[in-house]
């Protein structure tokens, strides 16, 4: 198990060899979420280039700084 945005659960997803959850931390109880939209999760964390969406700070700095992330 991991946790962040990590490429390599990303691409056992995509695989079909392992799933990607999200936790919604409560008071007394959390709510676990199935990541179903593997696109989208790809674009949000800068793995994949959306047009529409800037890049998180992290892959924005190494972009600036020539680094493939």
């Amino acid at each position: 198990m991991t946790h962040g945005n990590d490429r390599a659960a990303y691409e056992r997803a995509l695989a079909g060899t392992s799933r990607l959850f999200a936790v919604w931390p409560g008071d007394r109880s959390s709510h676990l979420f199935v990541i179903d939209d593997l696109d989208e999760y790809a674009k949000a964390h800068g793995i994949r280039h959306d047009e529409e969406r800037p890049l998180p700070r992290a892959a924005a700095g190494a972009a600036a700084a020539g680094l493939r992330t």
